[in-house]
């Protein structure tokens, strides 16, 4: 009988025990629990106690070891009920730590559309507007000579930038100079790669992995996301949970290196709604823009975001949906 109960004790503790650890494993990260209090000597020398009195073949037991039985199976329960409370806590705290970080997300989300709806709301409907962007930066010399322009006539743009390049104090100073200016700035993966030759979980840390460098740098991730190559399948639109935004103009830069052909290009093709696609890669990319964005000005063009862009038409930019303009 006392052999019976023992046993059954000692398997009630053990499921006590672990069974919240396999349950945390799963869905909260480990560190979760790494102040909860472990098994301390008490349970340790009571389960000892437990399995040898388990062992005991006899039948015959008296007040003595009843008392002591009694007193294990509380001692053991005193320290379940010390541990799972201190999971409790641990755990609300946690929920209370991710309550907040969502408030403040949700703080700096509204925060920004209200900044972009104020945008909006200065540009004159009257006149063509267009998006100019830019791939594969940030790069400090390149990046910067555009910004300039951009500063100069009180312009804005967008930035698609790479991850693995936001990696230097040129980098972020780049970075931060772009914010700064209003300029948008979108991911467009960690190292370029092609995604339609990736799995699932590649793709995702692409784009995840530039998210998370942004962050570090600005405090607030990317919220447009440009495929390279402008290549993408239902895989690539399933593991990537942004708007994807690719070009109705290709100014071909990274294959005519020559800002007279470039200029000539894009003076002769840019309408009003378009995004443009460039890269802050290349002089003669930068030498572009400066010839262009003045005569542009003088044709009565604003320069804006591709978010104010589609905002301005009217356009809701939904997650993994790809657009080429307004």
């Amino acid at each position: 009988m006392l052999k019976s109960v023992v046993k059954f004790i000692t398997l009630f503790v053990c499921f006590c025990l672990f069974l919240p650890h396999f349950i945390s494993s799963d869905s909260v990260n480990n560190n979760v629990f790494a102040e909860d209090i472990p098994a301390n000597s008490v349970v340790s020398d009571t389960y000892i106690e437990l399995d040898e009195l388990a062992q005991t073949d006899s039948p015959q037991f008296d007040e003595e070891e009843l008392l002591l039985s009694s007193q294990v199976a509380s001692n053991l329960l005193s320290n379940i009920s010390a541990l799972q409370n201190r999971r409790i806590i641990s755990i609300r705290e946690t929920i209370s730590k991710i309550n907040t970080n969502i408030f403040q997300e949700g703080k700096k989300t509204a925060e920004s559309s209200h900044e972009l709806n104020e945008r909006v709301s200065q540009i004159d409907l009257t006149r063509p507007v267009i998006a100019l962007t830019f791939d594969d930066g940030p790069h400090y010399k390149i990046t910067n000579r555009i910004l300039d322009v951009l500063e100069q006539n009180n312009l804005r743009a967008t930035f698609f930038v790479v991850g693995n390049r936001i990696s230097s104090d040129n980098a972020y100073e780049t970075l931060r100079r772009a914010d700064a200016l209003k300029c948008e700035i979108g991911n467009h993966t960690y190292e370029h790669p092609n995604l339609t030759k990736l799995s699932d979980i590649d793709i995702y840390q692409q784009f995840e992995k530039t998210n998370d460098a942004v962050y570090s740098v600005l405090s607030k991730p990317t919220t447009l996301f440009r495929p390279t190559f402008g290549a993408y399948n239902d895989v690539v639109k399933n593991n990537i949970d942004a708007p994807f935004i690719l070009w109705s103009v290709d100014s071909n830069d990274w294959k005519d290196r020559n800002s007279a052909i470039l200029s000539e290009r894009l003076l002769s093709t840019i309408k009003d709604g378009d995004v443009i696609l460039m890269h802050d890669l290349y002089e003669t990319t930068a030498e572009t823009v400066e010839i262009i964005v003045p005569l542009l000005i003088e044709q009565g063009y604003q320069f804006v975001t591709v978010s104010e862009l589609f905002a301005l038409k009217e356009v809701t930019l939904e997650s993994r949906t790809p657009y080429r303009r307004p």
